[in-house]
């Protein structure tokens, strides 16, 4: 082997500007092509713009590591950093995000091109490149904002980093790119966890073939590559892991279910990718290399004059691990999505080129042919041009039409300028569904949101008591099942709702919005110039039943920013016995404006309390606070006199759709003790915290909970008669805190909570999950050998045990463990 790669009869300088005008010509083309186009984002597209967007917003007002990498907890997050200085430069939008195509074709066109001149010769690195851009799988996927081709680039630019150390001889270029390599590794692993499955295999056998000749040194270098690439990735992933194994399962369970994927032990699973690469590839960059390839091997062409960087067979082989690999660990995923699989084309087009180079002497036509065909594919696919527009299969032309989405979200904003709004989008169509809504809400400075419902006739009903607006479409949506669209077409005659607006779309289907009459939440200017916050009226029944909920409206005055800022105290009490409603005033829907924060509003909150079903009968008054959460200080309010008489509770259980009738604060209250009933209590209540989070789309209820109960559990003595209120509460915020990723306050709220019930093993249970949450296997042990005398026969219970000892190097208990697992037929 030799460091120095094969000379070729093209001057570098020549080879430069070749690249250059891949670069220029194919961004040309993808920029006319956005710039004519008018399409709606789709469901992914209209995610990952929207994770771009909540980038923007961070980066500008920077909140600290780990908010910011909680910003995206489910998908990592490179592809909306980058995005975010091009919008944050140009504009937000769609064409905006796009411009990081510009960097990322560039890196793109120099790792092929790269890889095929390391391999082989410039040449082949030249064609390969172009071969990469004029792919029709490459191409229009270019053309929308999703996270695969980001994916494409970080992994070749790792495989070429990696074939460049692979390959070297003199040790500075050695250390050189495995350094690089470590760096592009920390990329690919910052956009999408799938490039190890075609980075794995590669690594491997790299690590064998010098573990086998004994350099040791090259052995290190991987090493210290991989240290590299641990603070480019790190971060995110020690922040969000425990997102990922449920994200794996509902890609590789869910999915494939949905879609209809052939399964693993039919050969339809095991060829998908086979079929489906004339597509990726297109028959015109196929043909001519295959057949070239053929022809050399045969002898029929003009012997080669150039010389090759390495010898033929090993490049080859080299390649051959990549697609190999990469094609087995795919077809062996239950999940097929002709995505995934996107980075192992640019290994084929290097193959390609080398084909395709194969055509000398007289033949030598056949290249600049083929790729001048490709070219006019790539151009007449995209465009329609005249003449012949009509005669192409299957193009991807710019969609020229209009759509009303900005509108029906400026309708929203311009009937409720003040607030959050929440948007519930039944249709679940390409171009109209809860991303996309939801994304052009954010474009409006995240003043709506676009939330999906649910799909069972109890969610339903949940949601329609929950949500102040809704989303319809008229005509098929294949994607709704027969409950959700019985809902949209009962709100046309629902006296609860009004329609707001109607829009036609391209199809002649129509987009239809409707309002709550009574919303959850109303903001009118106020006709006072009264400064402080007051409770100005208090509406609601003379009396109510314990246990079931009490409808009741609030009116409130003040300004903006007091308002804003603050949370109101309630409290309903007979002197000796009392129930809460604490919530930051507007529920937190209303929004902040700096120019305009002394602007004095009326604030009406239409909601339901909840006297506790062991609340004695009697007469119970309101006494009103204002909290503000920044200094912890709490003062009275200027209020009514407000008295509600409770009758004794009757026995009846809340049923759902009751229990969303609630406020979202006092919902998460009445749940969270569930945690208190160990595993069975679980799955109900992420249940509802799942619907809790459809209503709250920013989940500040869960902040707002945190606050009120920090204070009230200062001020309230824990005695005999209160000791099971504060129980509850210390679940609430327990549950608060462990929903936003706050390990050290779950577990410091868990302790105080062990001070007040020592004998609840499910205490100590919780800590040690979270301690091992937070990577400290032997405090998580600590906290678990309690409860084993208890809960023992548990199996989640010895699960942690066995994860502790495991972190740990305790291999015998760990086995031990394994054993009585197998025991009770877990595993």
């Amino acid at each position: 082997m030799q460091d120095q790669v094969a000379k070729s009869p093209r001057a570098p300088w020549k080879t430069g500007l070749v690249l250059l005008g891949l670069w220029l010509g194919i961004n040309l083309g993808d920029r006319l092509w956005l710039n004519l186009d008018n399409t709606v984002p789709a469901w992914d597209q209209s995610n990952h713009l929207t994770g771009s967007l909540n980038f923007v917003e961070n980066i500008r007002h920077f909140p600290g590591w780990q908010e910011f990498w909680q910003v995206s907890t489910k998908y990592p997050p490179f592809p909306y950093i980058l995005a975010a200085p091009f919008q944050m430069l140009f504009g937000q939008g769609n064409d905006q995000a796009l411009l990081m195509n510009l960097l990322l074709t560039g890196v793109l066109i120099w790792a092929v091109f790269s890889l095929g001149k390391r391999l082989f010769n410039p040449n082949v690195g030249c064609y390969a490149a172009a071969i990469t851009l004029l792919m029709p799988r490459i191409f229009v996927f270019r053309l929308h904002y999703i996270t695969d081709y980001t994916l494409v680039v970080t992994t070749v630019a790792s495989f070429t980093c990696l074939t460049h150390w692979y390959f070297a001889e003199k040790r500075n270029v050695q250390w050189g790119w495995a350094i690089a390599f470590g760096f592009c590794l920390g990329l690919a692993m910052l956009t999408k966890q799938s490039c190890l499955f075609f980075l794995f295999v590669p690594l491997c056998w790299a690590l064998v073939i010098n573990f086998r000749n004994k350099q040791w040194e090259k052995l290190l270098q991987l090493v210290v590559s991989g240290m590299t690439s641990f603070p480019v990735w790190l971060g995110w992933y020690s922040t969000n892991f425990i997102y990922i194994f449920s994200l794996f399962e509902v890609v590789n369970d869910i999915a494939p279910a949905a879609e209809g994927d052939p399964k693993l032990n039919t050969l339809a699973a095991w060829i998908y990718y086979w079929k489906d690469l004339p597509s990726a590839v297109s028959w015109v960059l196929l043909l001519p290399p295959i057949v070239g390839v053929i022809l050399h091997l045969a002898k029929k062409l003009p012997s080669r004059k150039t010389v090759y960087a390495l010898p033929e067979k090993e490049s080859l082989i080299w390649l051959g691990i990549y697609f190999g690999a990469s094609y087995l660990i795919f077809s062996g995923f239950y999940n097929k999505d002709t995505r995934y699989i996107m980075p192992y084309l640019p290994i084929v087009a290097v193959f390609l080129g080398y084909g395709l180079t194969q055509w000398r002497g007289k033949w030598q036509p056949v290249r600049w042919g083929t790729v001048g065909l490709a070219a006019t594919v790539w151009l007449i696919q995209l465009f329609p041009l005249p003449v012949i527009a009509g005669l192409v299969s299957n193009p991807n032309y710019p969609d020229r039409q209009t759509y009303p989405h900005p509108e029906i979200i400026q309708e929203i904003i311009q009937e409720t300028p003040d607030l959050r709004s929440n948007l519930g989008v039944i249709p679940g169509v390409a171009i109209a569904n809860n991303h996309t809504l939801n994304y052009y809400g954010a474009l409006r400075d995240f003043q709506v949101y676009g939330r999906n419902l649910g799909s069972t006739p109890e969610q339903l009903a949940q949601d329609k008591e929950s949500f102040d607006w809704f989303l319809t479409k008229t005509g098929e949506d294949p994607h709704r099942n027969a409950d959700q669209l019985a809902l949209a077409a009962s709100l046309d005659t629902d006296s609860e709702f009004l329609l707001q607006g109607s829009w036609p779309l391209p199809d002649q289907d129509q987009l239809k919005l409707y309002h709550r009459r009574q919303p959850l939440v109303s903001v009118e200017a106020a006709d006072t110039t009264q400064s402080p916050v007051a409770l100005k009226n208090v509406a609601v029944a003379p009396e109510a039943i314990a246990g079931q909920p009490l409808p009741i409206t609030y009116t409130w005055s003040g300004n903006r920013q007091d308002l804003t800022k603050g949370m109101a105290l309630l409290t309903w009490s007979n002197g000796e016995q009392f129930w809460i409603q604490d919530h930051q005033l507007a529920f937190g829907m209303l929004r902040e404006d700096s120019e305009n924060k002394g602007d004095r509003l009326e604030i009406i909150e239409r909601t339901a309390t909840l006297p506790p079903a062991d609340l004695p009968a009697g007469r119970y008054t309101l006494a009103v606070q204002y909290l503000d959460p920044a200094t912890g200080e709490a003062r009275p309010l200027n209020q009514p006199t407000v008295t509600v008489g409770i009758l004794s509770a009757t026995g009846e259980a809340l049923t759902p759709t009751q229990l969303v009738a609630l406020d979202w604060l006092t919902q998460l209250r009445k749940i969270a003790p569930q945690l208190g009933g160990g595993i069975a209590g679980l799955e109900p209540l992420f249940a509802h915290v799942e619907r809790l989070n459809q209503y709250d789309p920013v989940q500040d209820y869960l902040q707002q909970v945190e606050d009120s109960l920090a204070y009230r559990l200062t001020q309230t003595p824990a005695n005999a008669t209160n000791r099971p209120q504060l129980r509850d509460w210390y679940w609430a915020k327990i549950l608060a805190h462990a929903l936003q990723e706050e390990s050290q306050a779950t577990i410091e709220t868990l302790t105080e909570l062990q001070t007040l019930t020592p004998d609840d093993p499910w205490v100590n249970a919780y800590i040690a999950f979270v301690h091992l949450y937070r990577w400290e296997p032997r405090q998580a042990e600590l906290a678990i050998t309690p409860v084993l005398d208890k809960l023992g026969d548990v199996p989640e219970i010895q699960a942690i045990a066995g994860v502790a000892a495991l972190l740990q190097g305790k291999l015998f208990k760990a086995w031990s463990v394994v054993q009585t697992l197998k025991a009770q037929g877990v595993l």
